[in-house]
């Protein structure tokens, strides 16, 4: 008797070591599951609150708090010598690089002044437009065409003149390139 006691106590702790060795694995696989889901969702939700950001760097566009924007002319308007204009607002266009019409390319940096010291807000919402455009007008020139400063110049006037057409309004005073490359 004392064996089949023996035997019955052999066979409960091997049954319990199993029960336990199921229990830790179904616990370890839960663990494991909730480990995965969790990494990933955490930073969602962690990351979730930032979208109010993009907002406030929209809006930080169109009041002219963006890259492109330099902002010259700190001096107030009476302490400009006479004669001297005040400088407006830049915006700096990314590089073009375009097709010129009869073979080559162009690359130019152009840089728009504006006639007030705050870029429009009629100027981010038309960018897209003004940006098109201008890669038309680049690219229909032949190299011949822009080759002489005057030819530049005159470039310079019809890039101002097509903003201005996009914007119906005069608010663009000059273009600058500040680099220029034909290839």
């Amino acid at each position: 008797m004392a064996e089949e006691e023996k035997k019955e106590g052999e066979e409960k702790e091997e049954k319990s070591s199993k029960k336990s060795k199921k229990t830790l694995f179904i616990i370890g696989g839960v663990l494991g599951v909730l480990l995965i889901m969790g990494i990933p969702l955490g930073y969602f939700l962690l990351r979730s609150g930032g979208e109010e950001g993009g907002e406030v760097q929209a809006e930080a566009a169109v009041s002219g708090a963006v890259k492109g924007l330099v902002m010259e002319g700190s001096l107030e308007e009476d302490q400009y010598e006479e004669g001297e204009e005040a400088i407006g607002a830049f915006y700096a266009f990314e590089p073009f690089v375009v097709n010129l019409a009869e073979g080559g390319y162009l690359r130019v940096e152009v840089q728009a002044e504006f006639k007030s010291r705050e870029i429009p807000r009629r100027f981010y919402l038309r960018l897209i437009q003004i940006r098109d455009a201008l890669i038309d007008l680049l690219s229909s020139y032949k190299r011949e065409e822009i080759s002489t400063r005057a030819q530049r110049i005159a470039l310079k006037a019809s890039i101002r003149e097509s903003i201005n057409k996009i914007l119906k309004k005069d608010m663009v005073k000059k273009v600058y390139f500040t680099n220029f490359v034909i290839k």
